[in-house]
């Protein structure tokens, strides 16, 4: 059924980039999304393959992005999924697969569903602090704890922990590297948008859907939108001020001319 649906997107994208005109936005995107499904295709059969299987990705998006199903576009799934499996691909070249052994403790910080947890089938822990995703991974079956990272109690400690796509959602990203310092054993996993060379600061309620709210509503909600969007090497001054160390770095989506969408992080304590 999936070998079928990503043969039907490829060969739909194919068609697509031989209509559109050379160097056209419609063309870099169709080639991109080509790429991704390309690098699907080759990961067939794998474990990260089958387990970020559609529905499952399309399910994580909706809560991740508060989306009705008919709100949710073919190619985000498609990018989600490849961003999930590139993730799972990271951490365990980084760890040499100790993250697999039974004893391993896990805290996932700022994740919609739980996702990782599940797929790595850990004694893990959510950290969120958004009360609707706190509940729905407590009915998973892992820990989940519904507080703010800054009141995390300094006497619980886990080997590694996740922070995919959440500090750019915060207003003080020193103090929570600090804090996730703090409660790791081993090593922090890490991911964040890539926007060049430039370090991007956005102001509050800055996404055009927002114009409606209140100011006081903006600032309630203001975890659910980018403030940093942080240049590598501006994140690199970042870590030095939380005492960490980088052991890995890596650029993600870069299937096409200057396509790179993630960084990819593993930092270890001083």
């Amino acid at each position: 059924m999936l070998k079928v649906t990503v043969s039907k997107l490829l060969e739909k994208i194919r068609r697509k980039i031989f209509n559109q005109p050379d160097n056209s936005k419609e063309r870099k995107r169709a080639e991109r999304n080509k790429a991704l499904l390309g690098y699907l295709s080759k990961i067939e059969g794998t474990k990260q393959y089958e387990f970020f299987d559609h529905q499952k990705v399309l399910n994580h998006l909706m809560i991740m992005d508060e989306l009705e199903e008919s709100k949710v576009k073919e190619h985000q799934v498609v990018l989600l999924r490849t961003r999930l499996c590139r993730t799972v691909e990271f951490i365990i070249k980084h760890t040499q697969n100790q993250i697999s052994e039974k004893d391993t403790t896990v805290l996932e910080f700022g994740d919609a569903s739980g996702i990782m947890l599940e797929y790595f089938n850990k004694t893990g822990t959510s950290l969120n602090i958004d009360e609707t995703s706190h509940k729905m991974i407590l009915g998973k079956g892992f820990d989940s704890i519904h507080s703010d990272i800054m009141d995390l109690k300094p006497e619980l400690k886990f080997d590694y922990i996740f922070a995919f796509q959440v500090l750019e959602h915060v207003s003080d990203p020193i103090g929570v590297l600090n804090k996730l310092r703090q409660a790791v054993n081993k090593m922090i996993f890490i991911s964040i948008p890539y926007k060049g060379s430039k370090t991007r600061i956005k102001s509050l309620g800055y996404y055009p859907s927002n114009s409606e709210y209140t100011h006081d509503e903006k600032v309630k909600n203001a975890y659910h939108y980018h403030i940093f969007e942080f240049s590598p090497n501006d994140f690199r001054s970042i870590i030095s001020h939380a005492q960490l160390i980088e052991v890995a770095y890596e650029e993600c989506y870069n299937f096409y001319p200057k396509d790179t969408r993630f960084q990819f992080w593993a930092l270890k304590p001083l």
